[in-house]
């Protein structure tokens, strides 16, 4: 019984001991994503449809504004909002890449900011800093396709090889099953 109830127990952690709760806000519409997308869309061209979503958005009230400069003019900036952009992109059908960046907009200008932009801001940088290390980016290739394509090409000519060799017509073998080797002298 305590085996029993030791490999329970450790089948559950195995299947839960992964799986991850989150309580973060996540993205799917309204400005901010459809500006960000449209970027994120522009910018690969392989860019994956669907794929984009912005997770563990976070809000930050300026007390002293921030001063950005957009074309010509400046723009003073109250309130910022930090997120996580996550999309895929597919080239040529077998490169997977899931890519995860920070991203910045000023939800009341409507506009995308640059990470050193808010640097340039005492209250901001911390922000920054503190949002950059709770959630960390990375892009990741994923290697299942790639390496199916890889064993494809050794395992199909392994396979048709082996077939061939099991049921190859040899004249030889069939002469000599059926003792029709004979002298081959030129005389009969």
């Amino acid at each position: 019984m305590k085996k029993y109830l030791a490999g329970l127990f450790a089948a559950f952690l195995v299947f839960f001991g992964s799986y991850q709760f989150s309580n973060a806000e996540t993205v799917t519409d309204g400005k901010m994503y459809e500006t960000f997308k449209e970027h994120t869309s522009n910018e690969h061209y392989d860019f994956k449809e669907g794929s984009f979503k912005l997770t563990n958005v976070k809000t930050y009230n300026l007390s002293e504004p921030l001063t950005v400069k957009q074309g010509e003019k400046k723009v003073k900036i109250n309130q910022v909002k930090a997120a996580v952009a996550k999309f895929k992109t597919v080239r040529d059908y077998i490169f997977f890449k899931n890519y995860s960046e920070h991203v910045y907009f000023a939800p009341n200008q409507e506009m995308t900011l640059k990470e050193a932009d808010l640097k340039k801001h005492e209250q901001m940088k911390g922000h920054v800093q503190e949002f950059k290390n709770a959630h960390p980016v990375n892009i990741s290739l994923s290697y299942g396709p790639i390496i199916g394509v890889m064993a494809l090409i050794i395992i199909v000519p392994l396979i048709f090889l082996f077939i061939w060799h099991k049921y190859k017509y040899s004249t030889m073998r069939f002469k000599r099953e059926n003792n029709l080797a004979g002298d081959h002298s030129g005389k009969r």
